[in-house]
């Protein structure tokens, strides 16, 4: 699925300089969602081979990307150019590693790939956690304004926090229903070749994403400061290289 989530992402991108474009008799969200399929259908063809970086399909992407902005008579904002330098280090786990459970009535040692997966975003070639305690805490939610906090009277200093992911109870349609979704896309849908673009997708939510970002964009056009990566981030650091060159 992240495929195509990186694909809704540059399509959304391209969709936010439409929205401010051309003058339609049709209504913004159906030019939008229009303009989505039409990005995404190209984006996820196979041709991009996945779009990962440093690929070929990196490159298609960034042509195409460039390509339909210039149409839009959009210039390039960095002395120039469309793109800009960043560092990328790839993270890849080691298939020998070992996840270790141990309780008072409990062992377990999962092998990775058949049993769990892990990941790290620390930029070290090894790392791991020992002796630490586990405590669940649900789907690891805190949003007061539904009144919801997973953490609610549980000390979880020092200690690893496990979570469910993929909360299914929906707002509409309630948990069954979620439940149901979630297990038919994961027997027939997740990394499968249905995994793929469908031209009936519902872009209604993507297209208000749209317009939320066309605002946000515009208020931070007619603002006098502009947001910037907190000190000691890597990102910040390559932001002001570029900037002094």
């Amino acid at each position: 699925m992240s495929k195509l989530l990186t694909t809704l992402a540059a399509a959304i991108a391209l969709a936010v300089a439409l929205a401010h474009g051309e003058p339609s008799a049709d209504p913004v969200d159906t030019q939008i969602q229009r303009d989505l399929h039409f990005h995404i259908a190209e984006l996820a063809d196979d041709a991009y081979e996945g779009r990962e970086p440093g690929t070929p399909g990196e490159e298609k992407t960034i042509a195409w990307l460039q390509k339909h902005f210039a149409a839009l008579g959009a210039e390039p904002g960095n002395r120039g150019s469309w793109v800009q330098e960043v560092p990328i280090t790839a993270v890849t786990s080691a298939p020998s590693a070992v996840l270790a459970i141990r309780g008072p009535d409990f062992s377990a040692d999962l092998a990775y790939g058949s049993e769990m997966m892990v990941a790290t975003q620390q930029q070290v070639a090894t790392t791991g956690i020992a002796e630490s305690e586990l405590v669940f805490v649900g789907y690891g939610i805190n949003a007061p304004e539904r009144d919801w906090n997973d953490y609610a009277g549980v000390d979880v200093t020092g200690k690893t926090v496990v979570i469910l992911t993929n909360a299914t109870d929906s707002v509409e349609h309630g948990k069954a229903w979620g439940d149901e979704r979630l297990k038919d896309y994961t027997a027939n849908h997740y990394h499968k070749p249905s995994d793929e673009y469908d031209a009936d997708w519902d872009l209604s939510g993507a297209a208000q994403e749209v317009m939320l970002l066309l605002e946000m964009g515009r208020e931070l056009a007619g603002n006098r400061d502009f947001p910037n990566w907190h000190e000691g981030v890597e990102f910040k650091r390559a932001r002001d290289a570029s900037l002094q060159q």
